[in-house]
């Protein structure tokens, strides 16, 4: 996180894949970029199941899994289009 962080205020105004492509070169940056994109995707998706694996466990034992992985998924994407402020809404809710 601290690599980063000094990675993004050296570098203000631009991505971490803007950053790998000019350090790298186009070749190797976007090379890179791909398999951190294809990591987080990977992590996520990981995390997810982990979560919808002990939702159905602990709580909904007789729910199918792609329910609830579904729900919050469509919960996820709903705060992630609205930003921090929907975050407060879905939580009163």
């Amino acid at each position: 996180m601290g690599i980063y962080v000094a990675l993004a205020t050296l570098n203000p105004s631009k991505t971490l894949i803007d950053i790998l492509r000019e350090r790298l070169g186009k070749v190797a940056g976007s090379i890179l970029a791909v398999l951190y994109i294809w990591y987080f995707i990977h992590l996520a998706s990981l995390v997810l199941r982990d979560f919808g694996e002990f939702i159905c466990t602990v709580t909904f034992p007789k729910t199918p899994m792609v329910v609830v992985i579904g729900a919050f998924a469509i919960t996820l994407v709903y705060v992630i289009n609205g930003g921090i402020e929907v975050i407060g809404r879905i939580a009163s809710v």
